[in-house]
């Protein structure tokens, strides 16, 4: 008959009892038994021992049954061993006598809670291969999640609620310059330029305490080259299951070069080619700007309309590119001859206008007779001496020749033709003069 010890698993009493990977090792005097688990029964757990915990054998084995109190949840995780070793054997039910030896603090498991206890081991293996399957399939989407995030072009970022980086993605350290090593926990408000920091995080508040989506705005961030880039973020709230923001989750799209791509897309559909003037459109652009701001301010303003004498005369005799040259010299004459408040801008051909924001005093005769002086002047271009260009300018009033775009450009133009009867002079909308 196998020897047959009765051991109760108090902890005072037997405080290392162990129960791993299939096997039961527990201290019995001085030294470390260690068994294989056999068997779950009424009375107990049943298991061999294989010796002691130095590795040599004490050259005894048996059947030795380990007796516990009325806590399941313990002899659930004992007999969850033995099931999952597939190592039950035949049902063992010990004697009273040796059950009393335990003392009064152990009991027997009543046949109810056997059951119980195989019901209960059944559901924990299927929980536990249905947590397996669950963890690899979380394994499979994390490695697609991190790989679609390395993928993409734009930065990718995730932070705590405090800003420090946790999560980025290569294009970031291509984005700001810094190495993975210099992000890894540098807190994003850094990367940012105080403005920005400013009145990035107070959206992030005003989205957090109204619940409503973090809007999508732009940032200037400050490279490890010490450069400020201009980027678009798009930020989510990261949530736990609880709701509770946890951090934010930011991916960032460098918008610099297309910025600049619009600057000069929007600088070509203003200006003129030739000269960098404004163009008409901008020109009408401004002069109604300009209406709008004298009749709130009650203050006058003058137009003048321009157009060269004998250019094409110029243009013919010295070739294209002289008379390419010659707009471009009349350009600069103009705008070096007016104040930073005027407005110059070719109209088209040899034609420009000039808006004088006039402000409490407004001479529209002097400046047209500075313009017609300096127009006047000797031109050497190309090795070529033009002495004979010359120019015609009419002059109309806001709000006394009209109070709109189209009837102060009307007025100066009709009074422009007049002053070109005679050239190099300048005629006011309702007379001429000479």
């Amino acid at each position: 008959m196998p020897e047959t010890i009765a051991l109760g698993i108090e902890r005072r009493r037997f405080p290392r009892l162990r129960v791993r990977d299939g096997a039961v090792s527990f201290l019995e005097g001085e030294n470390m038994r260690t068994g294989r688990l056999l068997d779950i029964g009424l009375g107990g757990v049943g298991f061999k021992y294989a010796g002691t915990n130095n590795g040599t054998s004490t050259g005894r084995t048996g059947e030795t049954h380990v007796f516990v109190n009325s806590d399941l949840f313990l002899l659930t995780q004992v007999a969850g061993q033995v099931v999952s070793d597939h190592a039950i054997g035949a049902r063992a039910f010990m004697a009273s006598r040796a059950m009393g030896r335990c003392g009064i603090c152990f009991q027997a498991l009543p046949h109810s809670k056997t059951e119980y206890l195989d019901q209960y081991l059944g559901m924990q293996s299927r929980q536990r291969r249905t947590a397996n399957m669950l963890e690899k399939e979380l394994d499979i989407r994390e490695e697609r999640y991190r790989s679609i995030v390395e993928g993409i072009g734009e930065g990718y970022v995730e932070t705590d609620t405090l800003g420090h980086m946790v999560f980025f993605n290569r294009a970031m350290t291509v984005l700001t310059g810094f190495s993975r090593q210099e992000l890894t926990g540098r807190n994003i408000r850094r990367l940012m330029t105080r403005e920005t920091r400013s009145r990035v995080f107070q959206l992030y508040r005003k989205a957090e305490q109204r619940s409503t989506p973090i809007p999508m705005v732009d940032w200037e961030i400050i490279g490890k080259d010490g450069e400020t880039r201009t980027v678009e973020a798009a930020t989510t709230f990261i949530r736990a299951a609880d709701k509770k923001i946890t951090g934010f989750r930011v991916v960032l799209r460098d918008i610099g070069a297309r910025r600049e791509k619009e600057k000069v897309l929007l600088y070509q559909a203003s200006h003129d080619s030739l000269t960098g003037l404004y163009n008409r459109d901008a020109f009408g652009v401004c002069l109604a700007d300009m209406i709008g701001r004298s009749r709130r301010t009650g203050h006058r303003m003058g137009l003048l309309f321009l157009d060269l004498d004998r250019f094409k005369e110029a243009n013919d005799r010295f070739g294209h590119d002289t008379g390419d040259d010659l707009i471009r010299e009349v350009a600069r004459r103009l705008t070096g001859s007016l104040r930073e408040t005027d407005v110059v801008s070719r109209y088209g051909g040899d034609e420009f206008v000039v808006i004088l924001n006039g402000g409490e005093y407004l001479d529209p005769e002097t400046v047209a007779e500075k313009l017609l002086d300096r127009i006047s002047a000797p031109y050497h271009i190309n090795g070529h001496t033009i002495d004979f260009l010359s120019a015609s300018i009419g002059i109309s009033l806001f709000p006394e020749d009209g109070t709109d775009p189209d009837t102060l450009v009307r007025q100066a133009d009709q009074a422009m033709y007049r002053a070109k009867l005679i050239r190099n002079h300048y005629a006011r909308c309702e007379a001429l003069v000479v």
